[in-house]
């Protein structure tokens, strides 16, 4: 069960590279009985509440939640959130990732992948321990105007 206390020892940290996003939500570790369905929870709920006032909505999350690409092959997507501008639409491909090890280049390069093939705008890789070198530098090298930022 997805409680906001919870949410509430929950520190995110992003890179932001453009069109691919990394990010890593640290939980307290008083709450470390938490597996990755609730940490997919958690980033929907955090996505929803901080979208909320952008006019960002969650599309769908989860197992059944799949995109189909240019190459004819579905993805699943743990959150897929879309948000409008008033003239076009915009859709976010949010992978959560509750490993006891950092994220690597391998993951961020099926990411970026995933979000080429079926035509989203954005993709965010959400990571409990955060992500290698080779994971940022990859983000970094697929994207042009990288901007990091901490948030505690």
């Amino acid at each position: 069960m997805l409680t906001v206390a919870s949410l509430s020892t929950a520190r995110l940290r992003y890179c932001l590279t453009g069109k691919l996003q990394l990010s890593a939500i640290n939980i307290d570790p008083q709450i470390e009985t938490m597996d990755w369905k609730e940490y997919e929870e958690i980033t929907k709920y955090i996505y929803e509440t901080l979208g909320n006032a952008a006019g960002t909505k969650i599309v769908g999350y989860g197992g059944t939640c799949k995109v189909k690409g240019k190459s004819g092959v579905s993805h699943q997507i743990d959150v897929l959130a879309s948000h409008s501008d008033g003239v076009h639409n915009y859709r976010t491909a949010i992978e959560c990732k509750y490993w006891d090890k950092k994220i690597n280049k391998e993951i961020v390069m099926k990411i970026a992948e995933i979000v080429e093939d079926s035509g989203i705008n954005k993709g965010v890789v959400v990571s409990k321990m955060g992500f290698t070198e080779d994971g940022i530098s990859y983000a970094k090298s697929v994207v042009s105007g990288y901007k990091s930022k901490r948030i505690n």
